[in-house]
């Protein structure tokens, strides 16, 4: 019998868990140890097999059962109940959990997103690269030492997908100049005709009592969802057609009625009813209900504004807890479950470019000589191919970075910039916390390394790697930034706030790469949405209309018309622009008379006081009235003791025959003039 020292039946169960066990036996392996102590890593550790879908649970299950039923685990078990107090395993966890918690801000937050990878396994590449490839303590100068992105990618013309246009605002100003007009660019009457086509398709085909919808029943159904967002109601669409005062929504109501509205939202398409695809075909996607109109939309992203040097790519997350098979958990992110999109936006002004929705095993439609790529080059490389031969630079956190997808896209003329895992780098050149390297750098110090390898073509090409020491190091790959420039930037210490060097790699990725963020923030501040809804399709439908309007917002901005209007009043100057007539107080006459102020500084004589021959008077205010617009007068608006205002308006007739006074006196003024 194995003497153990065992408090309660907590520390027995702890000390029997699959995956500590697991742990400590790749911690005992000090030649080859993993960066990190996921499931994915053990499973791959032990299998030499890529783990799929760790969210999944029934993967996880088997992931589990794949690692007991491995002969060296029992061995490990065996050794460890024998050698490991439990005490001894508490106190290494709980110093692993303070170890982590001693990173810096931006190592904690991208460890946390580590755990949303699912689609590659993390595997160590000392193996594959060589030491001799990589020259230490070398500056990369980047493809100008001077002034960066200078040579290269201040230069639209060089574009191929410009076709010699300047970057930016593409279409027209006077197309732009307002906001229904900017928001029809992007959605314009063809692309609202072809969904009320493909509505009436479905609804004629699965409802024998249907009536056809309208472009203007669509557009009144797009306005409701604007009016709902602004007004951020989270209830359901019963309330807003209810007849109850404390549940119903007035301003829908006067729009459209509820029957309508739940007519157009069940039969609502945006596909043709008989282009369905076959599920057992190669190029079969469940997205196929929603990627024609996803293309169109790209398509005129495209056209209407071309992004700057530089873009940043990312991923986002669409609420949804429904039954959806390619639904993931990322817990980083504020909705934590739903339908993960990647992104790409132009790094200046947020604006995106194209996205791509995840479904599982077929979001990657890779080419036959792309087979062999990771999942997420594959990705980045498909949402960066319409910029080949640009030479811009894209900018992408820890998740995609890797030698292979510089490798990769500089194939495409697109260079690459972003943080690194350190296990996706050689032994060589990384430095750990318990390293002598880490414990004699001081905060803000950083290296840099050169790598070099030679095309296919013979063609000589080169990265660079900077490890600059935060709390942790922070290492960052890149083939367009000089790595020796340095700057400086403020952090918290113990000492107080602090200034430290940075290298400018650094800064460039912290200034560029948070734009998918802020496109997403932009966007759920009113975002378009429905509660208790089925069908997922209609979640992405919404997303993808909110994505418009933002865009649309940007080419509002481009134009030079407003350029501190946020996306909420944007809404509501749209809403006024769809269904305004059919709200209160919008496009109604001016129907009262009241005093108001006249522009400039100039004083003019009083219509009453003139026609009944009193003394002159000069006023700045008149009747804001169409149908008088006359200077009076009044109380407290002039040097008066009486109120014309009052007096020419105490009946009709008296109003008219000022009114009629003050023409004259106006075309008397005009002939003098002449």
């Amino acid at each position: 019998m194995v003497s153990l020292h065992i408090q309660d039946l907590s520390l027995f169960k702890f000390q029997l868990d699959t995956l500590n066990i697991a742990k400590y036996s790749v911690r005992q392996n000090k030649l080859n140890r993993p960066d990190n102590y996921w499931l994915s890593t053990i499973y791959s550790y032990r299998t030499s097999k890529e783990l799929e879908n760790t969210h999944s649970a029934d993967d996880d299950v088997q992931a589990t059962v794949d690692i007991l039923r491995h002969e060296q685990f029992w061995k490990d078990r065996k050794t460890m109940l024998k050698t490991i107090d439990v005490t001894t395993i508490r106190q290494q966890s709980v110093s692993n959990n303070t170890s982590d918690c001693n990173d810096s801000d931006t190592d904690r937050e991208e460890d946390l997103e580590e755990s949303d990878n699912e689609e590659e396994t993390i595997t160590n590449l000392s193996a594959t690269l060589s030491s001799t490839q990589w020259t230490l303590n070398t500056p990369f100068d980047g493809l100008d030492s001077e002034r960066m992105f200078e040579t290269k990618f201040a230069q639209p013309d060089t574009c191929s997908i410009s076709g010699g246009s300047k970057i930016g605002l593409q279409a027209a100003v006077h197309s732009v100049n307002s906001p229904i007009k900017s928001w029809q660019c992007i959605f314009t009457d063809r692309a609202l005709n072809k969904i009320v086509r493909y509505s009436n398709d479905y609804g004629a085909f699965h409802c024998p009592k249907w009536t056809a919808i309208t472009k203007q029943d669509l557009t009144d159904f797009i306005a409701v969802l604007f009016i709902v967002s602004v007004q951020k109601r989270k209830d359901t669409t019963s309330n807003w057609f209810s007849n109850d005062p404390l549940l119903e929504n007035i301003q829908v109501k006067k729009v459209m009625t509820g029957n309508k509205f739940h007519k157009i939202l069940r039969y609502l398409h945006v596909c043709d009813l008989h282009s369905q695809p076959n599920p057992t075909d190669d190029n079969y996607t469940p997205m196929y209900k929603i990627n024609e109109f996803k293309e169109d939309l790209e398509d005129r992203f495209k056209k209407a504004f071309i992004p700057g040097y530089a873009l940043s790519l990312d991923k986002t997350l669409i609420w949804s807890f429904g039954r959806i098979q390619f639904k993931v958990r990322i817990v980083t992110k504020s909705a934590r479950y739903g339908i993960k999109v990647y992104v790409v936006t132009d790094a200046a002004s947020a604006y995106v470019l194209k996205v791509i929705f995840y479904s599982g095993r077929y979001t990657y439609h890779a080419a036959p000589d792309d087979k062999e790529l990771k999942k997420t080059v594959k990705v980045v490389k498909e949402l960066c191919l319409l910029y080949k031969g640009s030479h811009w630079c894209v900018f992408v956190d820890r998740f995609y970075t890797s030698i292979d997808l510089l490798k990769e896209l500089d194939k495409l003329n697109l260079y690459v910039t972003g943080t690194c895992m350190r296990n996706r780098l050689p032994n060589e050149v990384v430095i750990t916390k318990r390293s002598a390297v880490f414990r004699g750098m001081q905060r803000g110090e950083s290296k840099h390394h050169l790598y070099e390898y030679v095309t296919e073509d013979g063609k000589k090409v080169k990265y660079g790697l900077v490890c600059w020491k935060d709390r942790d190091i922070v290492y960052a790959l890149t083939n367009c930034i000089n790595t020796g420039k340095k700057g400086s930037c403020y952090c918290r210490s113990v000492q107080g706030r602090i200034c430290i060097e940075r290298p400018i790699v650094i800064q460039e990725y912290n200034q560029n790469m948070g734009r998918v963020d802020l496109a997403d923030m932009r966007r759920m501040h009113c975002n378009s949405t429905i509660m208790g809804l089925h069908r997922w399709w209609l979640k992405l439908f919404f997303y993808l209309l909110d994505v418009g309007t933002s865009n649309a917002l940007v080419l509002f901005r481009e134009g030079g018309k407003d350029n501190n209007i946020n996306l909420v009043e944007y809404k509501m100057k749209l809403i006024y622009a769809l269904v305004g007539p059919n709200l209160v107080g919008i496009d109604e006459p001016v129907t009262e008379h009241k005093m108001e102020k006249m522009q400039g500084k100039s004083r003019y004589q009083c219509s009453y006081c003139s026609l009944f021959g009193k003394p002159s008077k000069r006023t700045r205010y008149k009747c804001s009235h169409p149908d008088c617009n006359m200077p009076l007068c009044s109380v407290g608006t002039g040097r008066t003791d009486q109120d014309c205002f009052a007096l020419s308006h105490k009946n009709d007739d008296v109003r008219k025959a000022v009114a009629l006074h003050f023409l004259k006196m106006k075309r008397k003024h005009n002939h003098s003039k002449k």
